[in-house]
């Protein structure tokens, strides 16, 4: 693995568990926030999509003719099952009386309506590049129709305002709004060897970019008063600033053991915070003032405790199956990028 695409995923892992951390204190502790805390909000919103851009990257970085005959086995099984799990997991703290394990258990699973959501657009993202690369469809026909879905679906173009008002969640796992996002990952995946040293070189650049674009994004905050969410178009160019950024100052920045820590354990950890946090913020918020104590020791606990609790299953026989397979901690690298994608054509 590429040490910036570890440090990519690292960064986009905290992001979440962040966000979601100041999520509760705000349910629980502090319901009135200032609009700057609100647009940090909205900027770490840009994980989501980054973890989804990041997927596809890989994937047109590894397998950029055809996918493996193991894909869709290891995918499902070291996945969609964790997904699975952990809806389950979801489905037995919310439910209640009114609700019973079953509603809840369904509507995460089909309709994503917990943390996990994400997975289900990945997957609607790795069908489409399976039909790309296995019927070889022109990317000059398919990606402009993908760009033109996504503004279409952003723009909220097709239906009325009260459709996508009372369908938000199922819209949000539908696979149109994050195809932007796909086309983009794509081209930098498949031509990393020859992006990265370009990157690298633009990187004081890429900064400006990045501060043009939180510029950008807190004017439309400003002005229409956007929802802290990952689904709307003025956080595009944020997302996709900040990934080339970072992917440009990764190739700069040294290896650094907990980033490799987070990088190997962001998936278990990404699918393991919340239910962490459902039953420890109410108690850290009951006894831990104020907020900029309650948030650092909700952020650190739901950290520890999901990748404790990863590493413990990995030892565990059908655990990989729960919490999705750990990539075990690498000795060396190779050196080069032009190294990394020579080994992975080598496998086709």
């Amino acid at each position: 693995m590429v040490k910036e695409w570890d440090l990519l995923r690292a960064i986009a892992c905290v992001s979440i568990v962040l966000l979601h951390t100041t999520t509760w204190v705000i349910t629980l502790q502090a319901p009135e926030m200032t609009d700057v805390a609100s647009f940090l909000r909205l900027i770490l919103c840009f994980a989501t999509p980054t973890f989804i851009l990041l997927s596809i990257i890989i994937l047109a970085n590894r397998y950029p003719n055809k996918l493996p005959k193991n894909f869709w086995s290891s995918r499902i099984l070291y996945i969609y099952l964790p997904f699975v799990a952990f809806s389950a997991i979801d489905a037995m703290n919310r439910m209640s009386a009114k609700k019973g394990f079953i509603e809840y258990f369904y509507s995460n699973i089909v309709l994503g309506r917990f943390t996990g959501w994400f997975i289900l657009v990945i997957f609607q993202l790795y069908i489409l590049y399976w039909f790309v690369t296995k019927f070889k469809w022109s990317r000059w026909i398919v990606f402009p129709l993908c760009i033109v879905a996504s503004y279409v679906h952003f723009n909220e173009l097709v239906f009325s305002e009260e459709f996508y008002a009372v369908y938000s969640l199922e819209l949000r796992i539908t696979a149109t709004i994050w195809l932007i996002y796909f086309v983009f990952a794509y081209f930098v995946g498949r031509y990393y060897s020859v992006i990265a040293p370009w990157l690298l070189k633009a990187r004081y650049v890429l900064l400006l970019l990045v501060a043009w674009s939180i510029q950008y994004l807190y004017g439309k905050f400003d002005t229409l008063d956007l929802l802290v969410e990952s689904r709307t178009i003025y956080l595009v160019p944020t997302v996709i600033t900040l990934t080339l950024a970072i992917l440009a100052w990764g190739q700069k920045i040294p290896k650094l053991p907990p980033v490799d820590f987070v990088s190997r354990y962001a998936f278990a950890i990404y699918l393991g915070h919340w239910p962490v946090m459902f039953h420890v913020a109410p108690i850290i918020t009951a006894y831990v003032e104020p907020v900029y104590m309650s948030i650092p020791l909700i952020f650190i606990t739901a950290i520890c405790i999901s990748s404790l609790f990863a590493y413990a299953l990995q030892h565990v026989p059908g655990g990989q199956f729960i919490v999705g397979k750990v990539k075990k901690k690498r000795k060396a690298e190779p050196a080069a990028i032009v190294e990394e994608v020579a080994e992975a054509k080598s496998a086709h």
